[in-house]
């Protein structure tokens, strides 16, 4: 009985820590781009990009004073006027800010002014398409977590049982 349960735990443990790390290799595979350019002394920017119809432009990290500003705009952004300039995400997430209906052939460039220098301000350009792989991929992460943990907690009991 002692060996079946730790067996089974094991193999619970095993098919959960294939599920995490499938689906963290399915996210590390979305192209994200974190390049910052620092500008002037309390100015950074990303890499400008073009967007085009139909894409979707996840952005995270930044701060109050950091915001998605047409490229031709760069010039007349100033830490007091940035939001003037921001575009408004379509939607607001832990994940990031996600930007859905940008001029088509635009050009963008993310800005943030800070007086040291920033953490990883990134962003990723994807299809609708895309973004739902990479939310299946989040959900098989978040499914082999609990699966793992009950296969560890099945294993230790396995072992730990005396035998008869």
């Amino acid at each position: 009985m002692r060996k079946r349960i730790v067996f089974i735990g094991l193999i619970v443990l095993i098919v959960g820590v294939i599920l995490m790390v499938s689906g963290y290799e399915g996210i590390e595979r979305a192209p994200t781009y974190d390049n910052l350019i620092q500008i002037s002394n309390n100015e950074y920017t990303t890499d400008s990009f073009t967007y085009h119809a139909g894409e979707i432009v996840i952005v995270s990290g930044g701060n109050n004073e950091s915001g998605l500003i047409c490229n031709s705009n760069l010039k007349y952004v100033t830490a007091s006027n940035i939001a003037n300039y921001t575009i408004r995400p379509d939607k607001s997430t832990t994940d990031g800010l996600y930007y859905c209906n940008l001029t088509n052939n635009g050009r963008y460039i993310y800005v943030e002014f800070s007086s040291k220098s920033p953490g990883i301000i990134a962003y990723t350009i994807a299809t609708p398409a895309e973004i739902n792989n990479l939310n299946r991929y989040a959900d098989i992460v978040t499914a082999g977590i609990p699966i793992s943990v009950a296969g560890f907690f099945v294993l230790m009991i396995g072992l730990i049982l005396k035998k008869k």
